[in-house]
This record gives structure tokens, C-alpha cells and sequence, in this order.
């Protein structure tokens, strides 16, 4: 990175990474999403629609879009791309984000799909006794995806690409407006999705970018998604491929796993990239 000069050497630079984690498993073909709408709740100024469609055939992602209903809010709205963390009820966890707008309060539309082992996707939860069965169902995954040269990540992301292509088939939203946030395991994705999906506009992934060194020195290896086969030999880090598309990039200064050394030295270096100069930290 520290050679890159000019926007033209970082852009082939991006090309010759996404050729090179493509190689590394490469996604899923495109196939018909299938999908439908099995109940709707409403609340008081936006509506939670209850969706289901197919990423793959036979792999079922189940989301919740959140749509505005004040009528001094007009179609089509801004949308949000909003990728949970690892936590058992996915989409249904109790925290939601502090803002009405990432609900459908302010004009926004957000839409919410579970992870694979999260929510309404758990898959073999019987099978452990835990408070983190989710991020224990994600390394079982990954281990067995390596033994077919494939990555645990690959179905994350094309999930996450999939639920964009949910939100392009609601007349409802202005696909010109899409964003991606996520915390922890969801700002894994969110900075997977700006990277390889360029309809994401803007990105804000938070407890995510850090450092390599700094993660297996101090915590070691987190979920299978986050660590990859082939990772290091191929010179990939805790980087967003898809600058200058992060606007906010957010860490925490007690994280447990994303430590706040890495979090600043990758800002850093990344800051020095000659279309990055625009980027925001918030620690």
C-alpha cells in the first residue's frame, strides 16, 4: 500500500486483490431469489416486513425490512444496508440502533438479513452448550469449507450481496442512495460488501478494521470469515478493498477482539492512500 501513488494504481491495485480473494473460493452464481413476504408488524411511524428468499438454491436468508409509513416521507427512500453481529437472535436481537432512521423513522429503509448460524438460521445449535454457539457454528462451517477449498466468508458475502439484490426489486428504494453498517461480525461484512458490491455507496464498519499483527498477537483468530485460507500468503489484511467508499470507520478503545493499536495504525496507513484522504475516524 505504501507504494501506491495515484487513484489509477490503487484501482488496479483493488482489481488484482478482489481477482486474487475470488481465487481463494470465489461466490455462488446468481440464481432466482424466490422470494416472499410472510407477515408484516406495525409500529408507530415505519413497518417491519417479515422476508424470506433464497441466496442459493436451498440456502434460505431470512431479513427484516424496515419501511417509513409518515406520509411526510416519500418513496423512494435512502436505503441501509444493516449487517447484525455475531449474536444468536440475528436480526431479532434486542438492541437496535439508537437512530429512528435506521428503523424507518427518518426516510431511511433498512433492511436486516440473519447470518448464516444466527437468528432464524441456526443449524446445529443442538449440538452445543454455550452463550456463543453462533461464533462456534461459524468456525465448524469454516473448518469444513477449507477441506473443499472454499471460505466461510464466501457465504456471508454473497448472503449479504443477495439481500441487496432483494432491496433492487422494491420500487420503494433508491439504490442510489445504499449504505452498509455493521458491528463486529457485521462490519466484517461491511467492509466484504463495499469491496466486492459496488451499488454500496457509502460504509461504515465498526469494530472490524484493524491489524493482523495486532489481532493474532494479543487475541488470536476470531470467526472463520474473518480468518481465511490462503490469507496471509497472499498478503491480505484487515483493509477494505473498496476505498475510498468508507466514510466512518469506527473502533473501540476497551475492544475485546479489534484492538484499538490496529484499529489507528491501519487508519493511518490507509489515510496515506491518495483517495482515502476523506475518511473519518471515530475511536
Amino acid at each position: 500500500m505504501a507504494a501506491i501513488r495515484t487513484p489509477e494504481e490503487l484501482a488496479a491495485k483493488q482489481r488484482a486483490w478482489r481477482a486474487t480473494w475470488l481465487s481463494l473460493g470465489g461466490l455462488p452464481e446468481r440464481t432466482p431469489l424466490e422470494d416472499r413476504t410472510t407477515g408484516v408488524i406495525q409500529c408507530e411511524g415505519y413497518r417491519i416486513e417479515k422476508v424470506v428468499f433464497q441466496s442459493q438454491p436451498g440456502v434460505y436468508v431470512t431479513g427484516l425490512p424496515y419501511l417509513p409509513t409518515d406520509p411526510k416521507f416519500k418513496a423512494p427512500y435512502p436505503g441501509l444496508s444493516w449487517l447484525y453481529t455475531a449474536t444468536e437472535r440475528g436480526q431479532t436481537a434486542r438492541w437496535l440502533p439508537p437512530r429512528g432512521d435506521s428503523r424507518g423513522e427518518g426516510g431511511v429503509r433498512r433492511v436486516a438479513p440473519d447470518p448464516i448460524s444466527q437468528g432464524e438460521r441456526r443449524q446445529c445449535a443442538a449440538k452445543y452448550d454455550t452463550q456463543e454457539n453462533c461464533s462456534v457454528e461459524h468456525t465448524s462451517i469454516g473448518a469444513r469449507s477449507w477441506l473443499v477449498g472454499w471460505n466461510f466468508a464466501r457465504f456471508r458475502l454473497w448472503d449479504a450481496v443477495r439481500s441487496i439484490d432483494y432491496m433492487a426489486t422494491r420500487e420503494e428504494l433508491d439504490l442510489s442512495k445504499l449504505a452498509v453498517v455493521g458491528n463486529s461480525g457485521g462490519g466484517t461484512m461491511s467492509a466484504y460488501l463495499q469491496a466486492f458490491d459496488e451499488r454500496i455507496k457509502v460504509a461504515c464498519p465498526n469494530c472490524y478494521i484493524s491489524s493482523l499483527r495486532e489481532v493474532i498477537r494479543e487475541r488470536g483468530c476470531h470467526d472463520s470469515e474473518q480468518f481465511f485460507y490462503g490469507q496471509l500468503a497472499n498478503g491480505f489484511n484487515h483493509v477494505a478493498l473498496g476505498q475510498p467508499r468508507v466514510d466512518l470507520l469506527i473502533g473501540a478503545r476497551h475492544a475485546d477482539y479489534f484492538l484499538i493499536a490496529g484499529v489507528r495504525s491501519t487508519f493511518q496507513r490507509s489515510r496515506r492512500s491518495p483517495t482515502s484522504v476523506s475518511a473519518r475516524p471515530t475511536v
